[in-house]
């Protein structure tokens, strides 16, 4: 079956089978990387307008291509999810300049909120290895104030992590409550 991306609706589609919503369709005419994106998400290159005609499928009751959606494409970022070709169309021939430069604004945001938490995640790795390699884990209380500075962020994670698993599922939780700062 391979790789695909997953494109999600705002609003669910009602199968013309049994009515059922559906939640999502997936395509590979992106980048195949598993992706998951909504409307609005940068989806191309900035020179890419097109649509793509992508068959639905239906978990209710397994019905497949009865019924299409079409993804309009403009300037890299999908715009639209229309139920026919003339609304794609039309949405592609009428886009708003300036809701595409509002769109841009929220994607740069997205990204720099994206980097911050991949550099978050790094510092947490290599504070944990440097602190399982360094034998941090077993020195005591005494000898690790010593060095109070050091993994001066994660530093509750790590004292109180049986393992660099512990570790890892510890700060992952955190991540997941939205918590993260509380042991920071």
């Amino acid at each position: 079956m391979g790789m695909f991306d997953t494109i999600h609706f705002e609003q669910p589609i009602a199968c013309v089978v049994c009515q059922a919503p559906i939640l999502s369709t997936q395509t590979k005419a992106f980048e195949c990387i598993l992706e998951n994106f909504h409307l609005g998400d940068c989806i191309g290159h900035a020179e890419e307008i097109h649509i793509v005609r992508e068959g639905l499928y239906c978990d209710a009751c397994h019905a497949y291509d009865r019924q299409f959606v079409y993804l309009a494409v403009y300037r890299g970022i999908l715009v639209d999810i229309a139920l026919d070709l003339a609304t794609a169309e039309s949405q592609l021939r009428t886009f708003s300049f300036e809701r595409l430069i509002l769109w841009y604004h929220d994607l740069y945001a997205k990204r720099i909120a994206e980097r911050r938490d991949r550099q978050q995640v790094e510092h947490f790795l290599h504070d944990m290895a440097r602190w399982y390699e360094e034998g941090y884990d077993r020195l005591s209380q005494e000898e690790r104030d010593q060095h109070r500075l050091f993994f001066f962020l994660h530093r509750a994670i790590l004292e109180n992590a049986a393992s660099p698993i512990a570790a890892i599922r510890t700060y992952l939780d955190q991540q997941q409550t939205g918590d993260a700062t509380a042991a920071d």
